[in-house]
């Protein structure tokens, strides 16, 4: 558009850069430009701005413009040298957005921002500078097209909205330009390359922008989340404008850096200036317009879309998930791409799915299929496909089956429109008519179930009908009842679970179109990670894909729940199903910061919200939750589980699920007392087993052989299923030992590349990915002569060793899984130790570099790969998941393997820490004591975990009885600093500490450590309220047992209780309402103390949890026998049994014994009396606080008795127990006086 040249100011002498317009462009248009570039520059003023100094005409009529001159080098010219820093990096992005801020805040949008347009100041990164406003524009006042069609900006540096010619562009497309500048300087590799313009938008529009760390491993993760945020391809997605960009770049916290310079990153290959050698295809496109539109030639891309954008990505996004690749063009039209398959029939099939996926959400669309010879240039097709589709709706001219077509007719009609060709690959599997003189599609056929064939044909599922009949009756009986219930099927491997569940899943999407099936398949990798098999369910439900950003699959969640949750509990459900899922929220409310600081409040807010969403999800549709592999399960999704069947009262919800014999092993009282219907899945059937040879190889074999392949298969479906492939293969000799050894004799025979594939894949278990094998193989791009591992995976994709899923945890990494887990042990077993030691660590690194979120798998990985440092590590997380979901089994056996990796100093001390919670809630006092001493030298004196050891250990030495290792404890409490921020999660083992101690009678202990309390709270955010609550409930108890203030202690139990019932759904909550009552009784309100501790029994008898409701039942005891009302005699003596027969703890069957004293003395019956008071003293050798109570009951037994020097006995030792406990003690400390 214009040169610059290099003058001098006649007035400073100063030199500037004079830029004119070229003699040739006499366009108004590019004179346009050039004023507005001229008027931009006067109006923003900015030191990393190119400054204006004048414009105007010259002597020839030319405008020019008048600017600073800078001395230095483009950003491009520095980067052929290769990648910047990381600080640099930062410095660039940091200067170039504070630029941008300023011309987004006049409402400037640059919209050329590329290397080249980003001057270095003498060579400094420091020094950017901001040129070029010739194409900015106000925002949205325009497209990215000229009035003659060209392109206006870079493509290589375009977003999205940009390369798909959107009128409306706002500050995002810099924001997204300047992503693309960051990655080059990270990496030294331009993100979008190509041979052409249509290669390179194509490349914007459709392939995935790679993690940074792929190629610059060293970039801090805060900085990539950014950089990820910056490409998002939806502009919403990003940040609004550069200001925004400034505010989230300052919020990171990046790590200082060394002035060494990157790591050398290889450049990418130069683009071959020769022919490629590309070859033609076979493709499949379907190209659907609407109704009344006429698709032309070349599809011009200059007319406004006509369906919302949210309507069109979710459409792509169902395309993606059944194989086709979608892209909405300017006309409105939508074209889909279906890449070149193994198999011709599949590969149509794929595109027959995609067009009548689209047919359902876009009725009125004329949609073409055809298939033909082409290339596919940049993800683009060109060629036969996309010529016969085009003509074929614009005029119906394929020829058809009819003597006399009348294409006309056909074209204007709404509908799938089919060429020849496509018409015959679909004719077997799909319906197809004939209107109008034009082959039609309409609809799949569901005769067979294609999902499972062999030796590439289908077949039918034999042997089965009793089973199925069995498992379909269920299944219709609760819709019909709408009761929960399910069925567990049990076998050996081998038996044939999975084709039995493809057979009823096919049969209930016939006869049931409206089920709601939720899936979730188990892993060997994964096995006991809390949620897992849920987790995997509920992200299948709400199409949360792993790549997702963290808003985008929160904002699924929301938007799955808020379609069947009632407005008041979306909120709530939301969020902890997000937490189920393992998915960050970014807003938490105080309910989820509660929930983090407490595994309990967490597990039954997660079983709540769980049980909400299931519940409103049946009321709409019955729901079939299918759990394959569940011996590979986890406990957390056993129990909820288990309380759906047990909770969801009229509700069609049936869980299906498919283990082998081993889960009773994992899970040994799974599902008792549910209406859960156990089908034992038997070997086939020898009329079954025949009846599969003969499907499989012909009416014309020969009996004799059907004979000898079902008596080695001995009803075992894969085993029949590889004798019937050795009878193809011509290996029909010889009887296999073992399946295993069939297997690798199969393996044995495979071309070395393709088995060398497999063998890579078995490291993953049974699922596996393809860029986890190119990684393995150490190829990060297809190979250039086809013989790469994509030709094998094909390969064994048609050997039928594995099979393509439709979707991958992984979205743009194509997931495989093995047809059988024996098969994959075989391949594994092929494996030398030295390769599967390796194997594990390179799958541990693509997996963590994918965003795996199991830290169990990636545990596993490093420890089977010898990096026990790391394994350890990732081991402590998996625990801390399993500590977090109220897994205690779970969490100790993680923790077990993690110290036996052998790690040191904080890890070492994190996971005895974590030990010791064990112990410490199994009461385990000896053995915690040794644990915690341990876990305190190698922790780090202040951190969470640091204080939650001490709490624990106060807790412990108390319930010992080491007074004198008590007051050492407390001091180190004391005298700690919590590490910033980590205030709140140090309160809850301190309060938990002053509550036992308070308990204990130590009163002088107790009154330190609320000090601390109080002092550490002062420091806690109010948003933190579960740390508040704890402050009063702990306070409170202190008050009530041992201090003289029994309103501060009602005040302080009944804030703790409005906290509690806001952020802890039961346990806090009733242990908060009972100290609530039981201060009313200390301040004379027994009645309405009573009617509190009763309905809060109530309440936790119904949630069932065996501590809570002996703790309530405790209390409510201890009321009532103060006054022991005759009427209540009975029922005091009921209480008092229970809690004795359940012996869980000193503190509820000492005053179990306390209180049936009480009774039997109002009884009259003092001798027994006097008997089960001496056994609550012989109980309460901790629990000092109750012992005054028992004292005074002793008292008046043995005064009945006439046991007047014994009385007096009694008397002193409690008296001296009541000094001990510092003289003051509620309801005991007046009657044991007097």
């Amino acid at each position: 558009m214009g040169e610059v040249f290099r003058a001098r100011d006649v007035t400073t002498g100063a030199p500037v850069a004079l830029k004119l317009l070229h003699a040739d462009a006499a366009r108004s248009e590019e004179t346009e430009r050039f004023l507005r570039e001229a008027r931009f520059l006067a109006d923003l003023e900015h030191p990393a701005i190119v400054a204006y100094l004048a414009h105007g005409k010259a002597q020839d009529g030319r405008p020019y413009l008048a600017m600073e001159w800078l001395s230095g080098k483009d950003l491009g010219e520095r980067l052929d040298r290769g990648p910047l820093r990381i600080s640099e990096c930062v410095t660039l992005l940091t200067r170039v957005a504070d630029a941008l801020a300023v011309a987004h805040g006049r409402g400037v949008v640059h919209r050329d921002i590329k290397p080249s347009n980003l001057f270095l100041r003498d060579e400094r990164v420091d020094g950017v500078t901001v040129l070029d406003f010739g194409i900015a524009r106000w925002a949205a006042a325009g497209m990215t097209l000229t009035g003659t069609g060209r392109f206006v900006g870079t493509p290589g540096y375009m977003a999205p909205e940009q390369a798909r010619g959107d009128r409306e562009l706002g500050p995002t497309v810099d924001i997204f330009a300047l992503g693309c500048v960051l990655f080059e300087c990270l990496t030294g590799k331009h993100l979008f390359a190509g041979r052409d313009l249509v290669g390179v938008l194509a490349k914007i529009l459709f392939d995935d922008v790679p993690p940074v760390v792929s190629l610059r491993p060293d970039t801090p993760p805060a900085l990539a989340e950014l950089l990820a945020r910056m490409l998002d391809k939806d502009p919403r997605r990003r940040p609004r404008d550069a200001a925004s960009l400034r505010e989230q770049l300052a919020a990171l916290t990046l790590p200082e850096e060394s002035d060494e310079a990157p790591a050398p990153v290889l450049a990418a290959p130069p683009t071959p200036r020769a022919l490629t050698g590309e070859a033609m295809q076979l493709l499949s496109v379907v190209l659907a317009v609407p109704a009344s539109g006429h698709p032309s030639e070349t599809l011009p891309p200059a007319t406004a879309q006509t369906w919302a954008r949210p309507t069109r990505d979710a459409l792509r996004f169902r395309l993606a998930r059944l194989g086709g690749r979608a892209e909405w063009l300017a006309d409105g039209s939508l074209i889909v791409i279906v890449s070149p398959a193994s198999s011709a029939v599949d590969q149509v099939s794929t595109a027959a799915r995609c067009a009548l996926e689209v047919q359902q959400h876009w009725p009125e669309a004329r949609i073409a299929l055809t298939t033909g010879r082409g290339l596919l240039q940049g993800g683009v097709p060109a060629g036969e496909a996309i010529d016969r589709a085009v003509a074929l709706l614009r005029a119906g001219a394929e020829p058809t089956v009819t003597a006399e077509p009348d294409p006309e007719s056909a074209a204007l009609e709404p509908g799938i429109w089919l060429d020849e060709l496509s018409s015959r690959l679909l004719e077997p599997r799909f319906l197809i008519t004939t209107m109008g003189g034009q082959l039609a599609l309409t609809g799949e056929r569901a005769s067979v179930d294609e999902s499972r064939p062999l030796l590439g044909r289908p077949t039918p599922c034999v042997g089965r009908e009793q089973e199925l009949s069995m498992l379909l009756g269920a299944i219709d009986g609760c819709i019909e009842e709408a009761t929960p219930s399910g069925a567990l099927v049990i076998g050996a491997p081998g038996m044939g679970k999975s084709r039995l569940r493809h057979e009823l899943l096919r049969r209930l999407r016939a006869r049931s179109p409206g089920l709601e099936v939720l899936f979730a398949s188990g892993a060997p990798m994964s096995a006991g990670s809390p949620y897992a098999l849920l987790g995997e369910a509920l992200r299948r439900l709400c199409d949360v894909q792993v790549g997702d950003p963290p808003a985008a699959q929160e904002a699924k969640i929301r938007q799955r729940v808020g379609q069947r949750v009632p407005p008041a509990d979306a909120e709530r459900v939301s969020e902890f199903i997000a937490a189920l899922c393992g998915i960050a929220v970014e807003r938490p409310s105080a309910s989820l910061i509660a929930a983090r600081s407490d595994p309990k409040i967490m597990s039954e807010q997660i079983r709540r919200a769980f049980l909400d969403l299931l519940s409103a999800e049946a009321a709409a549709r019955p729901c079939l939750l299918v759990l394959e592999d569940l011996h590979w399960g986890d406990a957390a999704t056993v129990k909820l589980v288990d309380a759906a069947l047990l909770e969801l009262r009229e509700r069609a919800f049936f869980v299906l699920a498919f283990a082998r014999r081993e889960v009773h092993d994992a899970f040994p009282k799974l599902w008792q007392g549910r209406v859960v219907h156990r089908v034992p899945l038997a070997g086939l059937t020898r009329k079954a087993a025949e009846r599969l040879v003969v499907a499989v190889l012909g009416a014309e074999v020969p009996p004799s052989l059907v004979a000898r392949i079902v008596e080695q298969a001995a009803g075992n479906a894969l085993f029949l299923e590889e004798l019937i492939r050795a009878v193809v293969e011509g290996k029909t000799e010889g009887q296999p030992a073992t399946v295993l050894a069939m297997l690798q004799a199969r393996l044995s025979c495979l071309e070395p590349e393709a088995r060398k594939v497999l063998c890579s894949a078995s490291v993953f278990g049974q699922t596996f990915w393809r860029g986890g094998v190119l990684a393995m193989l150490g190829q990060e791009r297809p190979a250039a002569d086809g013989d790469g591992a994509d030709r094998w995976l094909e390969s064994l994709v048609r050997s039928e060793m594995v099979e393509m899923q439709w979707s991958s945890r992984f979205p743009g990494d194509t997931e495989y899984r093995f047809r059988h887990v024996l098969v994959r042990d075989a391949a594994y077993g092929l494996l030398a130790a030295e390769d599967r030691r390796l194997g594990h660590q390179l799958a541990g690194a693509h997996l963590e570099q994918a965003g795996e979120a199991d830290p169990m798998v990636l545990a596993e990985h490093a420890h089977l790969g010898g990096d026990l440092e790391r394994a350890a590590l990732y081991y402590l997380r998996a625990a801390e998941q399993s500590y977090r979901s109220n897994d205690y089994d779970g969490m100790l056996s993680r923790v077990e393997r993690g110290i036996a990796c052998g790690p040191r100093g904080d890890i070492l001390g994190r996971l005895l820490g974590m030990k010791l919670d064990v112990c410490f809630l199994r009461e385990d006092w000896h053995v915690g004591l040794e644990i915690g001493k341990e876990a305190l030298s190698r922790l780090p004196r202040g951190s969470v975990a640091w204080n939650r050891a001490v709490g624990r250990l106060v807790v412990m030495t108390g319930h010992l009885g080491l007074a004198g290792d008590l007051e050492p404890l407390v001091n180190a409490i004391m005298s700690s600093e919590p590490e910033p921020g980590a205030e709140a999660a140090c309160c809850m083992p301190v309060a938990t500490a002053i509550t036992a101690l308070s308990h204990w009678g130590m009163r002088d202990l107790s009154r330190s450590l609320l000090a601390r309390l109080e002092q550490l709270a002062t420091r806690v955010p109010e948003s933190e309220k579960l740390a508040h609550a704890q402050l009063h409930y702990s306070r409170s108890t202190f008050l009530r047992l041992l201090g003289d203030d029994p309103w501060q202690a009602y005040e302080d139990a009944r804030r703790a209780e409005e906290v509690f019932f806001e952020v802890s759904p039961w346990r806090w909550r009733e242990f908060a309402a009972s100290s609530t009552a039981l201060s009313m009784a200390e301040l004379g309100e027994h009645a309405e103390a009573e009617r509190k501790l009763r309905e809060s029994l109530e309440r936790t008898l119904r949630i069932n949890d065996a501590f809570t409701v002996s703790s309530v039942r405790v209390w409510l005891l201890i009321l009532l026998s103060e006054c022991c009302a005759p009427e209540q005699l009975d029922e005091i003596t009921d209480l008092a049994n229970q809690l004795i027969k359940i012996g869980a703890m000193e503190a509820t069957v000492g005053p179990a014994h306390g209180a049936l004293a009480r009774v039997l003395v109002a009884r009259g019956r003092f001798p027994e009396a006097r008997q089960e008071a001496e056994r609550a003293l012989a109980v309460l050798q901790r629990d000092r606080f109750y012992r005054p109570l028992v004292y005074r009951t002793l008292i008046q037994a043995l005064l009945r008795e006439g046991r007047a020097e014994a009385a007096r006995q009694a008397s002193e030792e409690g008296l001296s127990c009541l000094a001990a406990l510092g003289g003051s003690l509620g309801y005991s400390e007046i009657p044991l006086r007097l």
